[in-house]
């Protein structure tokens, strides 16, 4: 007699008892009950049937191709999958678990690597537009890129604008906003940019000249904060002055320029003296603004690769809200700056190539809703620099026979069940069920996918219960 695979069966294997976690078709996972192993989760290749009167044979275990949704419990662990039913609940992006997450990702990945700005290509400067309807992934899309940037050896960071307190009018702030999300392999997270020239700074043959001109006709700010942060670590005061550095480096609107040297020259004992040229990264001249952020950029993505990187990958999600919230005078400022931007990515500047790669994300459908100056200059840096349009999917709603969609549920359904310890229904049964609850979702509020794993979410609330958030 043989049976189908189930998930939740007890069986045995070379490592003794066990119980099946999830069945993908090449493989199976299941977490060991007792000995050197027990709790740890194992993948196997999956035969298709078992025999019941015999103990299961299995090849042996890997646990590498774990799924993170998988792996062994922990505090830590139920606190990453709470984060991430939140996420979906909300609507939000569930970034902890974005690659196990994404429909079509394997596909999106592929042109992530083939779109990622390299230097030793030839391929420096990249623009790309990522554009769909509202709710259909575009901030999910971002997340990814900047997911598979980071494991691919970049430096990444993101801006969300608003067309108010953020905005392309204002570099001053962009700046801020960017350089305070900044995130690369073995980069702490606090202080991020002041860290990353720490980092340059401390590699191998550093040189403060660098082998690019930043500035070519006018003040390298870059370089004159190499050399202030330089001489600070040379005498050990970098605990002492951090702060005040990242408030140069960030832009960010806490002290003034004055009031950060004053008070280095202070906690510096003088090493830092009243010669020294301190100076915020966007200078107080509004029409050389678009310039400083243009070398802002540049200075940030050449210190990244003296740091080890290979570039700077930006994700700047938003631009339709930020587009019918310009007034008249902000908006020439957005067009000054991508003015800017279009002639350096075209090459008609004096400043060196890097590594630096953008990716806009907008509602570009509807035209009524993007000023058309807007839209066009956007085009006009995916043209020049060699960039993609890419146009996220439409999702028409719950299908039971697309395979992504259904591992996607699969995997949700497993996350739930992991972040609030409860095991009432198999994956098979909510399939069943979601045919009737939601067979028609996927339009709402909030529009395509976002709307369906929104509700999708609700309704394993509604059928679980309150959730359990013990993480005693």
């Amino acid at each position: 007699m043989s049976w189908i695979l189930k998930v939740g069966d007890h069986i045995h294997c070379p490592l003794g008892e066990a119980t099946v976690r999830m069945i993908e078709p090449d493989k199976i996972f299941i977490r060991i009950l007792s000995g050197r192993f027990e709790n740890q989760i194992m993948a196997y290749p999956a035969p298709k049937f078992f025999l019941e009167a015999k103990p299961v044979t299995l090849e042996p275990p890997s646990t590498s191709e774990v799924p993170a949704f998988l792996r062994q419990d922990s505090k830590n662990d139920k606190i990453r999958q709470m984060k991430c039913i939140d996420a979906l609940r909300f609507g939000l992006v569930p970034y902890d678990y974005i690659k196990e997450l994404t429909l079509g990702y394997s596909d999106f990945e592929k042109w992530v690597l083939k779109s990622l700005p390299d230097s030793s290509e030839g391929n420096c400067q990249i623009t790309h537009n990522i554009i769909g309807d509202y709710g259909e992934g575009k901030s999910h899309a971002m997340g990814v890129i900047r997911y598979i940037a980071l494991r691919e050896g970049y430096l990444v960071g993101n801006i969300e604008v608003d067309g108010s307190s953020v905005t392309l009018s204002d570099p001053k702030t962009l700046i801020y906003m960017l350089m305070s999300s900044l995130k690369a392999k073995d980069l702490p997270s606090t202080m991020p940019l002041l860290n990353l020239y720490l980092k340059a700074i401390h590699s191998e043959g550093y040189t403060l000249s660098g082998d690019i001109s930043v500035a070519p006709r006018g003040m390298d700010r870059v370089q004159r904060m190499c050399k202030v942060i330089e001489t600070i670590d040379k005498n050990n005061l970098i605990d002492e002055c951090d702060y005040l550095i990242d408030v140069i480096l960030t832009c960010s609107n806490e002290m003034t320029a004055g009031e950060v040297k004053r008070d280095l020259i202070e906690q510096s004992g003088c090493v830092i003296d009243q010669f020294t040229q301190v100076n915020p990264m966007i200078g107080s001249t509004v029409a050389d603004r678009p310039v400083d952020f243009l070398e802002t950029l540049i200075g940030t993505t050449d210190i990244a690769q003296r740091a080890g990187y290979k570039g700077f990958i930006i994700t700047i999600d938003e631009m339709e809200v930020e587009s019918r919230q310009l007034k008249r005078e902000q908006y020439k400022r957005t067009i000054d700056l991508f003015n800017v931007l279009l002639s350096y990515f075209n090459g008609d500047t004096e400043h060196a190539g890097v590594p630096l790669g953008i990716c806009f994300a907008s509602v570009f459908e509807e035209r009524d809703t993007v000023p058309e100056e807007v839209l066009n200059k956007i085009s006009d840096l995916v043209k020049v620099s060699g960039g993609s349009m890419k146009k996220i999917r439409y999702f028409e709603g719950w299908d039971p026979n697309d395979a992504e969609q259904v591992t996607l549920v699969k995997r949700i359904h497993q996350i739930y069940k992991e972040a609030y310890a409860c095991n009432g229904y198999s994956d098979n049964e909510i399939l069943k069920k979601l045919e009737g609850a939601l067979g028609k979702a996927g339009t709402g509020e909030s529009g395509g996918i976002r709307s369906f794993i929104k509700q999708y979410v609700s309704y394993l609330d509604s059928i679980y219960g309150p959730p359990n958030v013990n993480l005693g």
